[in-house]
């Protein structure tokens, strides 16, 4: 994507990148490749079908339809039983979201025998799906960053008590464990028709999916990207057998985008296209021309922090786990 001059997004200025059809003036294409291993570890068929949907939601929120798509399957030697459960079932989650979005699969691989030599460990089943889309229309492109002061933040879909195999897990308590999110393909075909729409529409400044790391970490990065500041209203999140702030800002649930918009009758409108998609939604914030993160709950500040602290610590990230000074 660095060479030439097609390459209208980059990777991580939004949920998918973007390149310029040349032969086709006024066309690009949205490319996104996702995998989450713990969720396929811990459930095969809810993993690949949510990673199929994931990649679909990354795609659609760029203002791109979801196409096609292939697969990279790695599982370890599939002559064990019980890895072949795990190929046999995460074969199956591809195939029922596939069938429910209507989305194919062009191609892919399948690589076995991914285990050590000595311990006969296998790695957790990783299957990689990279989506394609067609963005008709290149004035309908979005990206992730907050853009203007004033601007409603809105959430799609609902957040359930879903921590197994999350970021949230795995970095607080280094648990690979618990019951990952389940993948519901009605959903997810709601999801991504009010994202198109409101996108088409021209309702939408900014969307990011909300996957790993939960509801926290999908805010903060389109803070990050845009320089501007949140404050958002945790009660008002459409949500289902929490138990504790923790599940509601952390869980990983599928099915889920936020959106912005700058005027509230356009986020009303984003509401009801929402409903009519059998999908909830609800305003649960604002943008802010300043430096401040915060997440409260009924006026309480649950995370308070500076939008500068926070991407000081997403840029040295890598460094960090390289024991780079």
């Amino acid at each position: 994507h660095e060479v030439g001059l097609r390459t209208i997004v980059k990777p991580g200025e939004a949920d998918a990148a973007v390149i310029r059809i040349t032969e086709v003036p006024g066309k690009a294409i949205a490319v996104k490749a996702d995998c989450n291993s713990r969720h396929s570890y811990l459930d095969p068929f809810n993993g690949s079908a949510g990673t199929l949907a994931e990649a679909a939601r990354n795609v659609a929120c760029v203002g791109a339809e979801p196409l096609a798509y292939t697969d990279c399957c790695n599982f370890g030697n599939p002559e064990k039983p019980e890895i072949f459960w795990q190929f046999k079932r995460g074969i199956e989650g591809l195939a029922y979201m596939s069938r429910m979005l209507n989305i194919p699969c062009v191609g892919g691989n399948v690589s076995f025998y991914n285990e050590d030599e000595e311990s006969g460990f296998a790695v957790k089943p990783s299957i990689v799906v990279v989506m394609l889309g067609l963005i008709e229309k290149l004035e309908s492109i979005t990206t992730i960053g907050l853009k203007n002061h004033g601007d409603f933040i809105l959430i799609l879909g609902e957040t359930y008590p879903e921590l197994g195999g999350s970021e949230y897990y795995h970095e607080i308590y280094g648990l690979t464990g618990g019951k990952p999110p389940k993948a519901d393909g009605l959903k997810e075909a709601g999801v991504l028709n009010v994202v198109k729409n409101a996108i088409k529409m021209g309702l939408v400044t900014a969307a990011h999916d909300c996957s790993k790391g939960g509801l926290a970490i999908a805010l903060a990065l389109m803070a990050i990207n845009g320089g501007l500041g949140v404050k958002v209203d945790l009660e008002k999140i459409p949500s289902k057998k929490i138990s504790s702030l923790d599940e509601l800002i952390f869980s990983e649930s599928y099915g889920r985008v936020i959106l912005t918009t700058d005027k509230i009758e356009n986020a009303k409108e984003i509401i009801n296209l929402a409903v009519k998609n059998g999908i909830s939604a609800a305003i649960i914030g604002k943008v802010y021309d300043n430096d401040n993160f915060i997440l409260q709950n009924l006026d309480k500040k649950i995370v308070e922090c500076s939008v500068n602290a926070l991407r000081s610590i997403w840029e040295e990230s890598i460094p960090k786990i390289m024991e780079v000074s």
